[in-house]
Order: C-alpha cells, then structure tokens, then sequence
C-alpha cells in the first residue's frame, strides 16, 4: 500500500506543480538552492532526504522563504508538543491501544486533484479505552513517513466519522491538552462562551480542527476539506459556533453532516473510498488500519532515531532568523524592535518608514494611522484576511508579515485594545489607555502601505461605499 501512495503521488506531482506555477526541472533546481540554505543550517537533521525538501517547497506553493520557515518549525517545534511528536514508538501501548481503538488511515491513493484522503473513525466505542490525542500522533507518524518516501502533494482531505460517539467521549477531553495544541485565536475568543455553553463540547469538536490546524502549522500541507460524517446534535452545535471564529476561506472547508458515508461521494471519488464506505476499491476500513499499523511497526527503528526527526537547539546557528522558542521567532536578532515602543499618534492615516535600520535589508515597517472606530468582528477579520488569507502585492510577491503590534478603539469595548501577532497568530487584550488615534505597525516582506490600508477599510463597513 506504501509503494502505491508512492507512485500515486509521483504520478500527480507534474500536474501539482503546474498548478503553483513550477516544473520538475525548476524544482529541481530550488530543491538545490534549499539544500544549499539547509546546510548551514547546523541545528536541523543534515540526513534529510531531497524529497522532504521538495516537499515542503510544493505545500508553500513554491516559497523558498516560507519553506525554509515551515522545514525550521517542522523540526524545532516538536518539542513544544510531546504529547503528538514525543515518543513515537509505534509498538509502545499506547499507540498499539488506540490501533486498536480507534481506525487511523490514509487511502493509498490520491484524488485526480492530487489530494491526499486521511480518516479516523472510533472502532472501539467504549469511551474508557478512548484517548483523543494518540490517534492524531499515528496520523503525523503516516506523514512523516510518506515524506521520506517521497514529495508529497499538497493537498489534503481529513475524513472524521463521529458514529458511537457520545456525551462520555466529550468528557475524556481534558480542555488544557487541547488548548496546547490549537492555536490561540480560537482558544481566547472561545473564552466568551464558557459561561453559556458547555465548552468541553467545544473542545471535543476542536480535536478535529486541532488535527487540521496542527497539519497546517508544521506540516507541508494545505488542508483541502475537513469532513465530519454521523455527527451528533451536540457536536454541529459547536462546530457552528466555530464557525464564527474561522476565517471565511477555512470556514468553507469544513464541511459537516449528520448523514453518513452516502455524503462522502461529493467530495471523494467512490473509485478510491473503502469498500465499507460505498467505493468501489479493494480496501476496507478495517484491513487498512491493519496496513499502517503494520506498516509502523516495520519502520520502528526510524521513528525511534530522535536525531532524524527533531532539531538540536544547542547547534543552532547564532544569525538563524527562524530561532524558535515556546513557538515564537526570536526577532530580536534581526530587527531593531523599538519601533513597537513608538506608537505615536501622528496626522496622515498611513506612512511607511524606509529608513529604519534593519539588519535584515529585505524587512520594512508600514506604521497604519486611523480614526475610525471599529468593531471587534471587523478587528478580527481584518487580522485573519492579512495574516490568514496571505494578500499578494502588485507585483504577484506573497505579502510577509513577520511582526505586528499595535492600540486600537474598538466600539463594542469599554477600553483600547492591544494588538500583538508573530506570522500568523495573533493575540488581543484589553489596555487602560485613552486613545484618539488607532495605530498598527507592521513588520515584513513586501509590505504595501496602499493595500494594507485599503484591506483595513474594507473590513470597516461605514467605510464602504
């Protein structure tokens, strides 16, 4: 089955590449100049394989810059979350438990898209042998796997079937795991409905946009459809309630159903879905999750060589501009961080400052100026359409903001609020500070005052005309 995943991606790779703008030779090429980056670079894994790396260039869409950030937090990232990336014995109990719990699967072959198809369905519906997170680590163990083998496409499906499970699988959620591995732009707005919603609900929704978001943050991969079958009552409760918290372009990926896998059909061709699952290929559910397990276990000694899958901080070049800790870049080694300290309120609505010293040449600062009273919707759209949705200048560069902080009026708030982002996640606390003028001040690559602010206004509807 791994050999025709293999050659199913091999087989899509041409068209993928056409599709962000590439070709084998050119790819060929930037794998050589990533390589070349890769080699200073003392602190990753120097045995890594061209085709990680080849990988990792085709889910950034061909980004030599995003791509050297992602192959950085890939490797550096996994000590910040044991629970998924730290002990991975496919022999241990645990993960022999939830084989056995719990059908973990990838089909072993690709949408004509080039999409990848992954599933998870309960196979052991009592909810004391039920563990949320173990499943998730044998997903990523599948992948990682399937990068050393070859470059993967890009693109992915998550298939969750939610038949059997019930109120006592909410409660083996612990919200404190799961706030660990979701990003924070959910966890904090998801503080609001505590008070009338039982928001361990919420979390146990979440541990399937938690898979998602954890296969976007470190993976090269570019999440195409979450797809949740048999879901109970409470369960499309809260994933509309999620809803409100996605950006418009996750939000449409997400797709929820309470029927079952007669749903599957308009999304995934019935040629590659299991047989128990009305499609017409060999497999089945059951004799997959035999396959990986298997499969796993094979390839035991690699998954226990640490020195292949993690980073070793203490070798970290001392000029790396990805520095990570505590899942946050270290910006202080390349810019000159007092213009966050300097949010003074000035006349014009918008300037750029070209001269500030940055060490890094490629790094500007647009500081944004606005009267404009705003609400805390409007805040949070705006933050996830410039962080988020990736903008692209006049000239087709993918618009990079490294850095962001700034005070802004909100009208539904007693008070400022603070605005802080690292790439893209944000955070946003109340401040007590009388404000005239809101300002941002943004820090990157490809910086356009113009269009930052113009993206500002159209988040503003008294702005529209």
């Amino acid at each position: 089955m791994l050999s025709r995943l293999v050659k199913s991606h091999e087989e899509h790779l041409p068209a993928v590449l056409e599709e962000i703008g590439t070709n084998p030779e050119q790819l060929k090429k930037d794998v050589a100049s990533l390589r070349e980056w890769y080699s200073y670079q003392t602190h990753l894994p120097q045995d890594t394989k061209d085709c990680v790396l080849a990988s990792f260039l085709v889910g950034c869409k061909n980004s030599m810059e995003i791509a050297k950030r992602k192959l950085d937090m890939f490797y550096s990232e996994r000590r910040h979350y044991p629970d998924i990336y730290g002990s991975c014995d496919p022999a241990s109990h645990e993960l022999t438990k939830s084989y056995k719990t719990i059908y973990t699967i990838t089909i072993p072959t690709l949408t004509p898209d080039g999409s990848t198809v992954s599933m998870l369905k309960l196979k052991n519906p009592d909810p004391d042998q039920y563990s949320p997170l173990d499943p998730i680590k044998r997903l990523n163990m599948m992948y990682d796997l399937m990068l050393d083998q070859t470059t993967i496409s890009s693109k992915n499906y998550l298939i969750y079937d939610y038949i059997d499970s019930t109120p006592a699988h909410v409660a083996k959620v612990n919200p404190l795991i799961v706030k660990t591995h979701l990003a924070e732009r959910y966890i904090r707005r998801w503080q609001e409905y505590a008070q009338s919603t039982d928001i361990r609900r919420v979390f146990y929704s979440s541990i399937s946009t938690s898979s998602l978001l954890c296969f976007q943050s470190f993976l090269p991969v570019r999440v195409k459809g979450l797809i949740i079958i048999n879901c109970p009552k409470f369960a499309v409760t809260t994933y509309n309630i999620m809803r409100n918290f996605m950006s418009e372009k996750l939000s449409s990926r997400v797709h929820v159903y309470a029927e079952g896998a007669s749903v599957l059909s308009k999304h995934i061709p019935q040629e590659i879905l299991p047989k128990d699952y009305g499609g017409n290929a060999d497999y089945t559910l059951e004799s997959l999750n035999d396959y990986w397990h298997d499969t796993l276990i094979e390839h035991r000694d690699w998954f226990l060589n640490e020195s292949l899958h993690n980073s070793d901080e203490s070798k970290r070049p001392a000029d790396s501009k990805y520095k990570v800790e505590d899942a946050l870049v270290d910006l202080d080694k390349i810019l000159d961080l007092k213009a966050y300290s300097e949010l003074k309120q000035r006349s014009a609505h918008h300037f750029d400052s070209p001269n500030h010293p940055h060490l890094d040449k490629t790094i500007g600062t647009v500081t944004l100026e606005f009267n404009d009273v705003v609400t805390k919707s409007c805040l949070d759209k705006f933050l996830q359409k410039i962080l988020w949705e990736k903008l692209t200048d006049s000239s087709g560069n993918t618009v990079d903001i490294i850095r962001m902080k700034g005070i802004v009026r909100v009208s539904d708030e007693e008070s400022p609020v603070l605005i802080q982002a690292v790439y893209d996640t944000y955070d946003i606390e109340h401040v007590q500070q009388d404000l005239d003028v809101s300002t941002l001040v943004f820090i990157g690559r490809c910086l356009d005052k113009t269009q930052l602010y113009d993206t500002l206004k159209d988040c503003i509807p008294s702005s529209k005309s």
